[in-house]
């Protein structure tokens, strides 16, 4: 059931994708600094899409990191304490009442 919703989601998203190239093919003069480039709408829009995509996700690679360090240290932290509570259980049982 995933795997036939996520076809049919990729599907719709690149047809609307086709679409909206073929709707913006006209080309745009773009200056920058000492450049002049001539491309096409959709390819511009793409690209600074893509640029900021990209800016975006080696931004968050830090955090990401971070965050995976945290995960392992408290599952480590975790781990040792349910070996601290088996131990504790077990001198728990073996002492006489």
């Amino acid at each position: 059931m995933k795997k036939s919703a996520f076809l049919i989601t990729t599907i719709i998203l690149l047809i609307t994708i086709v679409v909206f190239t073929l709707q913006n093919t006209i080309l745009i003069r773009v200056d920058i600094l000492f450049w002049n480039i001539e491309t096409s709408l959709a390819l511009l829009i793409f690209s600074t899409f893509s640029v900021g995509a990209l800016g975006a996700i080696i931004f968050l690679i830090p955090t990401i990191f971070n965050l995976r360090r945290q995960i392992t240290e408290s599952e480590n932290k975790n781990n040792q304490l349910i070996e601290k509570e088996k131990d504790r259980t077990r001198f728990n049982k073996n002492s006489p009442a």
